[in-house]
């Protein structure tokens, strides 16, 4: 309980403010952390509970300015895993598939190709199901516009993402250097009418819009386009 863990973190701060070795650490700055366990320790407390999803929409703003609504508890009906990648300038140790979780950082070489979506149909009881990537902090030239990496819409029940319409290829995130990082939001959209895309023209673009104008997004505009809530 929340309770039991705070207790818990009292006790350790106690022990810790009276333990030598950290005390003298600290004065001659010799102090070194674990940062690998801390890493690990904290992304086991912070998936785990049903308000993970929830806390994680919240702190990367996906309710408030991707899906424009107030915060609600997701359903967790799908699993997303990029391959080990053949790249002999990622270290052994490091070169692993790589989960997506909720908002563990991935880089952009771990994510060169399409990853593997796992499907858990149990969770609705929809006819279809549609897989969106989009990247809020994509489109520098206007921050409420995303740029969308990958859509495949349509998946039958029951079947996996070969199965759906892809259209938007999967489209490798290499945010622009100097930009940071950026989040990259995986959504799987359940909807029992088949449903359609269309494409967003920017209000600058000329005649020939270009590949990357061609992926200007607004996942809230998608789902109110095809009355999805």
């Amino acid at each position: 309980s929340s309770r039991a863990s705070r207790h818990m973190r009292a006790a350790v701060r106690r022990k810790n403010e009276f333990d030598p070795v950290l005390e003298r650490g600290a004065r001659y700055d010799t102090t070194r952390l674990p940062v690998d366990e801390v890493n690990k320790e904290w992304w086991l407390n912070a998936l785990s509970g049903r308000k993970a999803h929830l806390r994680s929409g919240i702190y990367y703003e996906v309710f408030q300015q991707i899906l424009q609504c107030s915060p609600y508890t997701p359903i967790e009906n799908f699993t997303v895993t990029y391959p080990v990648v053949e790249d002999e300038t990622i270290p052994p140790h490091t070169n692993q598939p790589s989960q997506v979780w909720l908002g563990n950082p991935i880089l952009p070489k771990s994510a060169a190709t399409q990853p593997d979506v796992e499907i858990n149909w149990s969770a609705f009881d929809t006819e279809f199901a549609s897989l969106i990537l989009t990247n809020p902090d994509g489109y520098l030239l206007d921050n409420q516009f995303e740029i969308l990496h990958w859509m495949v819409t349509n998946i039958p029940r029951g079947r996996s993402l070969l199965d759906g319409e892809v259209l938007k290829d999967y489209l490798q995130p290499l945010p622009f250097y100097g930009t940071g990082l950026h989040r990259f939001v995986f959504f799987l959209i359940e909807h029992n009418k088949p449903i359609t895309y269309t494409q967003i023209i920017p209000k600058n673009a000329t005649d020939s819009i270009s590949k990357f104008e061609e992926r200007i997004f607004l996942t809230q505009r998608f789902l109110s386009d095809n009355q999805i809530t």
